[in-house]
């Protein structure tokens, strides 16, 4: 199909923090088949850093995740171990240049803290990658195309000072027309590009790292 990256979300998640730090003292790096796999593809991977084990809650530890749970807990970190963390992680997986500061932050499955404190976050997680691998690209943090007045307030605080691109993703009705898919395209990324200007002074190259249309609904009976 002539693919050329895989995003480490749904189906490459040996970056996610509850694999690759279960417990506190306990560090995962058994993903070689997985790695071998990328290179024998020559697949460029966007690392993601994003997940809150049981132990690491920043109010105390939350009951235990048996497995590998669909989607890891979203309850913001203590943040001096999200800094160990990804700067283990980004040292473990050199081959990685590209990083992600973890998913759709506006979504409260995936992040239960307030857009400043995503915004600090976004600052450790910067730095912890930066002092890892300083050739490394960081971008946060796979916004979604709504919650408008959220982006604004985590980029008050300084979210798009600590990143060297913005990640959104998008996605569109099936029977839209071509015209309108651009037009809505379009309008997020005026979105996202005005907010790098006012608030990170500067332009941020914008990745559309999830998306797409749906697909017919033939299926949906079965």
């Amino acid at each position: 199909l002539g693919l050329a990256w895989n995003r480490g979300h749904n189906m490459l998640q040996h970056t996610w923090w509850p694999r690759v730090q279960p417990e506190p003292d306990t560090w995962n790096w058994n993903y070689g088949a997985h790695r071998e796999r990328m290179q024998r593809h020559k697949m460029h991977v966007l690392g993601q850093l994003f997940g809150t084990p049981y132990w690491a809650a920043a109010g105390g530890a939350l009951p235990r995740q048996e497995g590998d749970a669909a989607y890891p807990y979203g309850a913001r970190p203590n943040l001096e171990a999200f800094r160990k963390y990804v700067f283990e992680t980004v040292k473990a997986f050199p081959e990685i240049r590209y990083w992600e500061v973890w998913n759709e932050p506006e979504v409260s499955m995936f992040w239960n803290g307030s857009p400043e404190e995503f915004a600090e976050l976004c600052r450790v997680g910067y730095e912890a990658i930066k002092a890892a691998n300083p050739k490394a690209v960081v971008m946060n943090a796979g916004y979604t195309q709504s919650a408008w007045k959220w982006h604004e307030e985590t980029a008050k605080f300084g979210a798009l000072r600590h990143t060297d691109a913005l990640s959104f993703h998008a996605y569109y009705p099936p029977d839209a027309q071509p015209e309108q898919l651009w037009e809505q395209f379009q309008t997020n990324t005026t979105h996202f590009r005005n907010l790098a200007r006012k608030y990170a002074g500067r332009e941020l190259p914008l990745w559309d790292t999830e998306g797409g249309s749906g697909d017919t609904t033939w299926l949906r009976s079965y």
